[in-house]
């Protein structure tokens, strides 16, 4: 069974990420995405800006963010 990746870029210049999965408008990725936005509040280290943008108050915070989250796979 292939599995699909969480692909996280940073927008360049900024504390900000976007997320894309393999199909992104998949039930899946909706629950992934409210899964995530559900983390960045009880860890209080980012916000949900837009559908599959977050963006983080610190460095620290985005490194916690990206170290977590960066080999998901579902």
């Amino acid at each position: 069974m292939n599995q699909d990746s969480l692909i996280i870029e940073n927008i360049k210049g900024t504390l900000t990420v976007r997320l894309t999965y393999g199909d992104r408008q998949s039930d899946r990725f909706d629950a992934l995405l409210e899964t995530i936005q559900s983390w960045c509040h009880q860890n209080q280290c980012g916000k949900r800006t837009s559908y599959n943008i977050f963006q983080f108050p610190t460095y620290k915070n985005l490194m916690h963010f990206l170290l977590t989250w960066q080999n998901y796979q579902v």
